[in-house]
């Protein structure tokens, strides 16, 4: 697979043509089923599009194939966060933390996510390293 082909994928999303996107990750899922960059991309555009719950599963599938990828990590806590999944949201920005401990975002979520679960002296500790 090209950098094109994920070139085209990324523009699709940046233009907001967010349908458009999962049906092109979608037609290049089915030659690369274990590509964690076009799974990525599908789940985002999935999220964007209105279909969280299968973006989710989208990127644990990523994840699954590759859990060192702090970025996913966080986008997948992004939507658990914004659909009040606390612990859910907790354990992903936890693990983006663990493999790159000096990403504010991660740090910036994770406290974000602390404080909703009334975890204060935690989530000032990760706002600090924010």
């Amino acid at each position: 697979m090209g950098g094109q082909d994920l070139t085209e994928g990324q523009q699709l999303l940046q233009d907001g043509r967010y349908h458009d996107a999962v049906k092109y990750y979608s037609t290049i899922l089915q030659s690369y089923p274990g590509n964690t960059a076009v799974l990525n991309g599908l789940a985002e555009g999935q999220h964007r599009s209105g279909d969280p719950m299968t973006a989710i599963k989208n990127y644990k599938k990523s994840l699954s194939i590759d859990p060192q990828q702090p970025d996913t990590w966080i986008s997948m806590g992004n939507i658990q966060y914004y659909h009040q999944q606390y612990p859910e949201g907790e354990f992903s920005y936890r693990e983006a933390v663990r493999l790159e401990p000096g990403n504010p975002r991660a740090h910036n979520n994770l406290a974000s996510v602390l404080k909703e679960q009334q975890k204060l002296d935690q989530a000032i500790l990760h706002f600090e390293k924010a």
